[in-house]
């Protein structure tokens, strides 16, 4: 799915996000979707049977075992967005229709099919500073609106599961934040200012995570291939050996 957007002509068609994945695989009729025809690609609303979170997880865990990959690009107003890319793991998917499974909540195993890379029995792996942040946000988003109307009705104001999305998605406009489901008209007049400040400043704190997970990424790289160039050892074997590689390529 992946490899067929980004190699779509169109630069909107080929850039997309995690979020938008979600909602490709969702089957969501938002209007960036439908502009962008990603509701023609075989992988539209085939993942109904699983929640936004479920998806947004299943789709982070490829990203951590760098099957997929976030590009981060900066627009000309400083805006930065995290594209989802082919990763370095990614040719490792087979096509002998191999299953990735994840544990969920409750315990219960998730198996997609247009997934298909043995998962070797690891345990999943989870940005625990991602998960941190969202909840971080969900805090925030209550103790703003808790300004404004008891604790106890916000959740029938706005219920959990769109504070949820909001977390995960990090609206930046009003018609991002309308594309939530359930996220009307008219909770965006009543609201909408004070939820899409908090996203604003959520999006750049995950921005700056994902920067530095990249730099911190590249940097353990450049070490490693460093590390292979020139070994190190205090065996006196590998040491005599690395003394005659030296030899030969100076000879």
């Amino acid at each position: 799915m992946v490899d067929r957007l980004n190699s779509r002509p169109r630069l909107f068609e080929k850039n997309v996000t995690v979020n938008f994945l979600v909602d490709i695989l969702r089957g969501s009729k938002a209007k960036r979707i439908i502009q962008s025809n990603w509701d023609k690609d075989p992988a539209y609303n085939t993942g109904q049977s699983h929640s936004n979170s479920e998806l947004n997880r299943i789709i982070r865990k490829l990203i951590l075992e760098k099957f997929l990959w976030e590009d981060l690009v900066v627009s000309a107003e400083g805006m930065t967005s995290a594209y989802v890319k082919k990763g370095p793991r990614f040719n490792q998917f087979g096509a002998g229709g191999a299953k990735f499974t994840i544990n969920i909540e409750k315990s219960v195993k998730t198996s997609l099919s247009s997934v298909s890379v043995a998962s070797s029995n690891s345990k999943e792996i989870v940005d625990d500073a991602l998960v941190k942040l969202e909840e971080e946000c969900i805090r925030e988003l209550k103790r703003v609106l808790g300004k404004f109307m008891p604790e106890k009705t916000i959740y029938s104001a706005i219920p959990i599961e769109i504070l949820r999305e909001m977390s995960q998605k990090l609206p930046q406009t009003k018609e991002e934040l309308l594309e939530i489901e359930q996220m009307t008209a008219f909770r965006y007049e009543k609201f909408g200012h004070l939820i899409l400040d908090v996203c604003k400043d959520f999006s750049t704190k995950r921005m700056n995570h994902l920067e530095k997970k990249q730099m911190e990424e590249n940097a353990a790289k450049q070490k490693e291939r460093a590390t292979f160039t020139n070994p190190v050892s205090n065996n006196p074997i590998y040491q005599a050996d690395s003394q005659r590689r030296n030899t030969w390529s100076s000879g």
